[in-house]
């Protein structure tokens, strides 16, 4: 996946000579490079699991003789290196759930035994913390930890707790004292799976099979702190809450209801606080809320309604508020994926009959909910892996001529012609000779700007658009 590393993107990208390896770039042909080629030749060592630890930037790859191992690199080919061989030989250890915990990398690895490990970058201080009860002769053999958070540095996260616990909360500061299992939530040796964590102002919540059925919890780390927050849909089945996102102090997720199905929830943590928040589809049937993601103080996601199927919508914690933003799809068919932030907008991708699977942005109005680009004249372009690196969108796409590359999308908008803009207005209105992507407004681009009515990205007539963009009006006469 594409992530922000200081001021530039790190990558993995593939070349004949070298393979799927490790890249970096500033957003510059010349500043787009290939940081090592870890797997020598052709072969590829798949980096992934990218996480920036203050400046150096931990991942997972194979180099074709210790299997997938732990590595990392400060953007440089020497400073790439593997931190350690953590089961030596060709096996690897595929570590996993990479977290970053203050100046320390948790994650989860090994063989024979799935166990959670941590890392200052140095060989000798990348090893196991155990994970046990204080009684027990020996650590629990495969905890295999799951959904490492990191709240207010203390690491929470979930993990199989022996024959007569189950999975359950537990909790580490790195150390084996300070590693515990926070509360035996499941009743007896069930599971309580605890997933979705998130920190919500310091708080952990989280989604956890109680005797309640899967239901909000929260936790301060403590066991009388760790609590129901709510028994959302009463019975054994439980109203399963899912997609949980902060949005300053308040808990957004999509939960259950037999009256309503799935629909968008909130919580400030307590029983008379944990509300529903809109039935977007009116009665059980589910509107899915889906993507659930903090935009710059204003919850965004996608959802489907009666009308319009799967679309953006937006919300202010009110069903007032809780809206669709545009219908972009007349099929009411596909999804919008990749929701992400940046330029103070929303950008996303969406499938249409017109254009394909595009890129999108929205400032959450009708009228300021457009397509960026047609990327992909002939078919879609298909935008994934959007990442906003101090104010320019970095991004997968393929325009049909050169394959899969990386795309960039600057700060239009800004007044300042940015690389990759063709001008820039201080603005990101249309029709007023520099469109809102910062390209200046010519026929034939592929983008209807005004006055233009159609753009098919040539200036061709008898094709449907004619050389002008600007389509013929039909007018019918009836005679009598």
């Amino acid at each position: 996946e594409l992530t922000k590393f200081g001021s530039r993107v790190l990558f993995a990208a593939t070349d004949p000579s070298a393979g799927t390896e490790l890249w970096l770039s500033d957003g510059t042909h010349d500043g787009t490079v290939r940081v090592r080629d870890i797997a020598p030749g052709p072969a590829s060592s798949d980096p992934d699991d990218f996480v920036d630890v203050g400046g150096t930037a931990f991942f997972v790859a194979n180099d074709g003789v210790s299997g997938e191992e732990l590595w990392k690199t400060d953007g440089s080919e020497a400073g790439t290196i593997r931190v350690r061989d953590l089961v030596p030989g060709p096996e690897g250890s595929d570590p996993e759930h990479l977290t970053r915990v203050g100046s320390m990398l948790f994650f989860a690895g090994g063989t024979g035994g799935t166990q959670l490990w941590k890392s200052d970058g140095s060989e000798a201080g990348t090893v196991v913390v155990p994970i046990g009860f204080p009684d027990a002769a020996l650590p629990i053999a495969d905890p295999d930890p799951d959904w490492l958070t990191n709240v207010d540095g203390t690491l929470f996260f979930s993990a199989e707790s022996g024959l007569t616990v189950g999975r359950e909360l537990w909790k580490s500061d790195g150390t084996p004292e300070g590693t515990a299992i926070v509360r035996n939530i499941g009743p007896n040796e069930d599971d309580a799976n605890p997933r979705w964590l998130v920190d919500v102002a310091g708080t952990l919540f989280f989604s956890a099979n109680g005797p309640e059925g899967a239901e909000l919890w929260k936790s301060d780390g403590t066991l009388d702190g760790t609590v129901l927050v709510k028994d959302i849909r009463p019975g054994p089945a439980g109203s399963g809450p899912e997609e949980l996102v902060a949005v300053g102090d308040t808990l957004y997720f999509s939960a259950r209801t037999a009256d309503e199905g799935q629909e968008l929830w909130k919580s400030d943590g307590t029983p008379d606080g944990t509300v529903l928040v809109k039935d977007v589809y009116p009665g059980p049937d589910d509107g899915s809320p889906r993507h659930l993601t903090n935009v710059y103080g204003t919850l965004y996601f996608w959802a489907r309604d009666p009308v319009a199927g799967f679309e953006i919508w937006k919300s202010d914690g009110t069903a007032a508020g809780t809206v669709r933003v545009r219908d972009i799809d007349p099929t009411n068919v596909f999804v919008p994926s990749y929701l992400t932030p940046a330029h103070g907008l929303l950008y996303f991708t969406q499938n249409t009959p017109s254009f394909g699977r595009e890129l999108y942005r929205t400032d959450g109005t009708p009228e300021g909910t457009a397509l960026v680009r047609n990327i992909n004249l002939n078919r879609s372009g298909y935008p994934e892996d959007l990442v906003d690196v101090d104010g320019t969108l970095f991004f997968y796409a393929d325009d049909g001529r050169t394959g899969e590359e990386l795309w960039m999308l600057t700060d239009c908008g800004d007044g300042a012609v940015s690389p990759g803009e063709e001008c820039d207005d201080g603005n990101a209105i249309d029709g007023d000779g520099c469109d809102h992507t910062c390209t200046v407004t010519a026929c034939g681009n592929g983008v209807v700007t005004p006055p233009e009515t159609c753009d098919d990205g040539n200036t061709q007539d008898g094709d449907g658009c004619p050389s002008t963009c600007i389509a013929p009006v039909t007018s019918t006469t009836t005679t009598t």
